[in-house]
Order: C-alpha cells, then sequence, then structure tokens
C-alpha cells in the first residue's frame, strides 16, 4: 500500500511538472509585461532586476554594466510593503548609501538603515554599515538595532501546539561591533562586541498556555548577553576592469 501511495503522488508529480512546463512555454510565447520583463531574451542578460525589467517594458535603451567599478556615491531610499509569519502585513522604509571609492581601497563602504511598522505593533529600526578605512587597512562593522516585538511564543518541546501560546511583549536593543585590520594580502582580523539587551519583558496571556512555556523556563523582566569577539576575514574583492571582473 505505502509503495502504491508513493508512486501515485509520483505520477502526479511528473504530470504537474509537464504542465508547468507547458504552461511557461506558452507565456513565454505571448507579449504581455511580465514575458518582457522578467524572461530572457534574445540577446539580454538572464540576470533581470526590476530596473531591467521597467527598461525593457518601456524600451529604454541604456545599458546597466555589471562589471564597472563603482567609483561614485550612490543612495537609494525605498518604502516596501512585507508579510511573514511572526510580523503579519509590514510597512517599512529602507535606505541605503553606497561612498565613493576612495583611491587605493578595493572596496565600497556601505550604510544600510530600516524603519519598519507592522500589523502585529512590532517596531524595528536597523543600522549596518561597513566601512572601509583609507589604503583598506581597517574594516569597521557595525549592527545596531532597536526592536519593540511583541509576539506569540508556542514553549519548548515536541508537543506543542498554534492554541497554545504565551503572548510576549519586550523592547530590545542590538549593539553588534567589530574592527579589523588587515595583516596580510585579503586577511583581516580583529576584535568585536556583541551586546544583545532585552527589558520590560512580560506575557500578557493568562489561558491557554503551553505546557512548557515562559514561566517554566525562567520569566524575568529583563536579559542581557554580551560577548567578545575574534573575526577572521578572507577578502578576495578585487578591483574590476571594463572587459571583466577578476575573482
Amino acid at each position: 500500500m505505502q509503495r502504491f501511495i508513493i508512486l501515485f503522488f509520483f505520477v502526479i508529480g511528473l504530470l504537474a511538472s509537464a504542465n508547468a512546463q507547458d504552461t511557461l512555454n506558452s507565456l513565454s510565447r505571448k507579449k504581455n509585461i511580465f514575458t518582457l520583463a522578467f524572461y530572457k531574451q534574445p540577446g539580454k542578460d538572464s540576470m533581470v532586476d526590476m530596473v531591467d525589467g521597467l527598461y525593457r517594458v518601456f524600451k529604454v535603451n541604456k545599458l546597466r554594466e555589471q562589471n564597472s567599478s563603482i567609483h561614485k556615491a550612490y543612495l537609494t531610499l525605498i518604502p516596501t510593503v512585507e508579510y511573514s509569519l511572526v510580523t503579519g502585513m509590514a510597512a517599512a522604509v529602507k535606505t541605503s548609501y553606497i561612498f565613493a571609492k576612495a583611491p587605493g581601497v578595493q572596496n565600497n563602504s556601505t550604510i544600510f538603515a530600516e524603519l519598519k511598522y507592522t500589523q502585529n505593533k512590532q517596531v524595528v529600526v536597523q543600522w549596518v554599515t561597513n566601512i572601509w578605512s583609507k589604503n583598506g587597512k581597517y574594516n569597521f562593522n557595525s549592527n545596531w538595532a532597536y526592536l519593540k516585538f511583541p509576539q506569540k511564543d508556542f514553549g519548548l518541546g515536541s508537543k506543542s501546539s498554534l492554541d497554545l501560546f504565551d503572548q510576549l511583549d519586550y523592547s530590545y536593543i542590538k549593539m553588534h561591533q567589530s574592527i579589523l585590520k588587515k595583516i596580510a594580502p585579503n586577511l583581516y582580523f580583529g576584535p568585536g562586541l556583541n551586546i544583545d539587551y532585552r527589558w520590560r519583558i512580560s506575557d500578557s496571556a493568562t489561558m491557554l498556555k503551553p505546557l512548557n512555556g515562559f514561566s517554566q523556563y525562567g520569566l524575568t523582566n529583563n536579559s542581557n548577553s554580551t560577548g567578545f569577539l575574534l573575526n577572521l576575514l578572507y577578502d578576495t574583492c578585487l578591483l574590476y576592469t571594463s572587459d571583466a571582473a577578476d575573482e
């Protein structure tokens, strides 16, 4: 009986795969915005992002080189709408800034920032940087964040249930910082410090709580985790040429 069930689903999978391929082939023959923008086309690069897609749809005759080095600063600001099981629907504003590449530095320094508010009344503020010093002697990495993050916790163990959960709420500060020094060609080494601090931790659930939930494994009003790091980075990113990228 078990072999029959496995064979049945195998045949169904083959039929579904063949049907999906026929559908894709049919779509590729049709002229619509989706196929124009995101399918590989004759003479077009297979790596397609949204800007490339818009160029195709509106017939913008402008080449976007992928193998050229970035020598000037770029600022990007993007509003987004997201969804996940933990956050529900979320609205966010994300921005990134790429610094102009300094002479003698192989990598561009970058800053990324994000502000997000979710359907579950969660707040996320994030700041991530990757900064290279003059001549690439030092690399500074930062990952800082603030979260106000109410969420459900279903407890520990293999017998958890979606109907049994703790309704947790807390505030969270994340401060991860590393400093690396070049010690050999393409090789960097240096210390780091990670601080994770949560406070105002509370559980508002009074009924239908999990068997091994938050109160069983230690209810505290705050939590602090601090650790020192030793980082080793091997970076083979080389300067691009106009013809091809060296790796």
